[in-house]
Parts: structure tokens; C-alpha cells; sequence
């Protein structure tokens, strides 16, 4: 299996002029544009009306890909999409070949933090600190992504197949790692924070890292990414009428997107400082509405 990462819809779009056609989506999923693999799609992020909804918005939508039993083993010269690196992308990978590591206690878990946010994570679950150190390992090893073009990611998925089957099976290193990653969060936290708003928003600046898991005591974030220049705003608990993918579409487009309670700029759109201070107005008012 080749495995190609397109940072853009229009760089995923590209692939269908190609031959062979991608087989093979794994959350290519960019705002309300899914890229469709040639023999099977694995998408849950979209709304209520489309076909990949999710099973987390609906009983009856898609599960995550790391628990979808129809994604078909792939071939070595075929090739799956994605659009970034996480653990349920990985996991719906792994299922394409002969090394899915079957443990639904950990698999059930990621699917949880995945849909609800790993603020929502119960840190004295057995797997919590497991989880930490797939991150930590992510951190680590993640490829540097061109994102004027197609990467092929090949080695580095495999590599991290390596990691989880072994996070799953032994789990001392990635035990060791998630400890340290714990601890690397809590200074996060105190490094990436600027100011919290009277209406619970938290404002926080960031040099690649992700953020909006750390709400202290509020109860919305939006953060700026100096270093990739993408804006992220999220929710700690649904608000009737609030949806951050929504709102982001409205200032950004329809390629910018995410969940209901997160959601971001498009992948490879830069965004300004300016852009920055607007948003954060604009989240404040939505907020002050909402509540």
C-alpha cells in the first residue's frame, strides 16, 4: 500500500487525474469536501444529510475507520489518501493491511476523545497515558509535509504501525513517553496562554502545537498558529445554536471546517494576525449570544 498525504482539497482533487485512482480515502476529508476513494471511502466527519455522517451525530452513521470493517485490504502498488496524521487515521490504514491490531478497550477510547474531544478524555482510564504516548511518538516522528504538493508518507505510516502494535502489546516505551507528554502538556498550557474573556474564552498563541484541548476553567478556545498560520476555535460542551464548523465556513469558506465543536481555517490557508484579532471578536460575540 502507498500511502499519500494531500494537505488541500485541490491537491486531493488533483489525484483523480492520475493512474491508478486513489482505492482507498481515509478522512480526506477537507470542510464539506470528501475525496472518494475508487473502491472504498472512510469519512464520519460530515453533517447530518450527507453520506459519511458519523455514528457519534447519528445511531446510524459511519464509525470511525479504525472500527470499519468494510475499508478492503489493499495491494502493494494501490494507493490510500488522507489528509492528516492521527491515530484514527492510522487505525483505518492498519485495516487496509495484515497488521490491524485488534484491542477494543484502547480503539473504543481514541474513538471517544476523537469525537468529543480529548478534554473529555478520563484521565484514570487504563489506556490515558498509552494515548499520551502515541502522541508523543507522533510528535516526534510526524514527516514534514509540503503543503505545495502530494507527500508520499509511505515509510512513516508503516513505522507508526510498528509503534501501535507495539504501544498494544508491550506498551512500556510508549508508557514512558505518555508520562513525559503529560507533563510537556501542563507546561503547554502555561506557555500558550494569553488571556480568558468574560464570556469563558480562552485565548491562546501556539508555535505548531495543537491547544484547544486546554480549557482550564473556560468554556471556548481560539487559538493562532504562528508557525502554520491557522486559526482554531472549539467549544468545551455543545451550545444549542453554536457550531464551530459552521461559523468558520462563514469567515472562511466552505473548505475551512471540522465539528460542531471544533473546527479551523482550511489546511494550507494562511491566515493573519489581522484575521486573528477579527475572529477572536467575532467567537467573543457568537459566545456572548449563545450562553
Amino acid at each position: 500500500m502507498i500511502v499519500i498525504l494531500s494537505p488541500t482539497s485541490q491537491l486531493a482533487a488533483d489525484t483523480l487525474r492520475l493512474t491508478p485512482l486513489p482505492a482507498l480515502t481515509v478522512e480526506a476529508e477537507y470542510g464539506g469536501f470528501v475525496l472518494e476513494g475508487a473502491k472504498y471511502t472512510a469519512a464520519h466527519h460530515q453533517p447530518l444529510g450527507s453520506p459519511y455522517v458519523g455514528r457519534h451525530v447519528t445511531p446510524f452513521g459511519i464509525p470511525a475507520p479504525r472500527h470499519d470493517p468494510s475499508i478492503p485490504k489493499l495491494n502493494d502498488d494501490e494507493v490510500a489518501l488522507i489528509s492528516h496524521i492521527d491515530i484514527d487515521t492510522l487505525g483505518g490504514l492498519m485495516r487496509a493491511t495484515d497488521q490491524f491490531e485488534d484491542n477494543p478497550v484502547f480503539w473504543f477510547y481514541a474513538e471517544h476523545i476523537d469525537t468529543n474531544g480529548i478534554h473529555k478524555a478520563r484521565k484514570d482510564h487504563p489506556c490515558w497515558v498509552l494515548y499520551n504516548g502515541f502522541n508523543a511518538w507522533i510528535k516526534e516522528n510526524h514527516p514534514e509535509i509540503d503543503t505545495s504538493r502530494n507527500n508520499d508518507v509511505t515509510d512513516f505510516c508503516y513505522k507508526a504501525f510498528n509503534f501501535i502494535k507495539e504501544m498494544l502489546n508491550d506498551g512500556q516505551l510508549a508508557t514512558r513517553m505518555g508520562n513525559a507528554h503529560i507533563y510537556l502538556q501542563e507546561k503547554l498550557d502555561e506557555s500558550s496562554f494569553v488571556e480568558m474573556r468574560p464570556s469563558g474564552l480562552i485565548v491562546r498563541r501556539t508555535r505548531g502545537e495543537k491547544v484547544n484541548h486546554l480549557y482550564r476553567e473556560g468554556n471556548a478556545i481560539i487559538s493562532y498558529d504562528e508557525k502554520y498560520k491557522k486559526i482554531r476555535i472549539s467549544i468545551a460542551d455543545p451550545i444549542k445554536k453554536l457550531s464551530c464548523r459552521r461559523l468558520v465556513q462563514e469567515w472562511w469558506g466552505d473548505r475551512a471546517g471540522g465539528h460542531d465543536q471544533i473546527a479551523g481555517s482550511a489546511r494550507g490557508q494562511i491566515m493573519s494576525e489581522d484575521q486573528f484579532k477579527e475572529a477572536t471578536e467575532k467567537f467573543t460575540d457568537e459566545l456572548v449570544k449563545s450562553l
